[in-house]
């Protein structure tokens, strides 16, 4: 990481030279260079990933939300998707209304469960 930060600085005191003297060759080449390379290691950075980041869906609070008394579409039974709530919620959709969103975040959830649990699914 010191030598990104040592990089970086090298390419803001060439960018500088650069915006002095535009026609100096030498230090637009070093700036090119100096720059290609930080993109670079923060291209590796970007690809490597951390394993150890929750999923989104792991990440909501859906039991400390609530569902408001006025809605009247259709609710999840024992937080579980059911042929009754799926018929519900065709119609529901039908009729251009929407998904309460702890609804949606519980249906979610257990779709994501299922999908990341088959064997073709990577989940890294």
């Amino acid at each position: 990481s010191l030598q990104c930060v040592k990089l970086g600085r090298a390419t803001a005191r060439w960018w500088w030279v650069v915006k002095v003297k535009p026609h100096d060759k030498d230090a637009k080449m070093k700036y090119q260079e100096c720059n290609k390379i930080v993109k670079q290691k923060a291209f590796e950075r970007a690809i490597v990933g951390d394993d150890h980041k929750r999923s989104v869906v792991d990440s909501l609070d859906i039991e400390s939300m609530t569902i408001e008394d006025e809605y009247s579409g259709p609710r999840l039974q024992d937080d579980k998707v059911t042929i009754t709530f799926m018929k519900g919620l065709m119609q529901w959709y039908k009729d251009q209304k929407k998904l309460h969103r702890k609804c949606t975040y519980q249906d979610f959830r257990q779709k994501s469960g299922i999908v990341t649990s088959q064997d073709c699914v990577r989940t890294t």
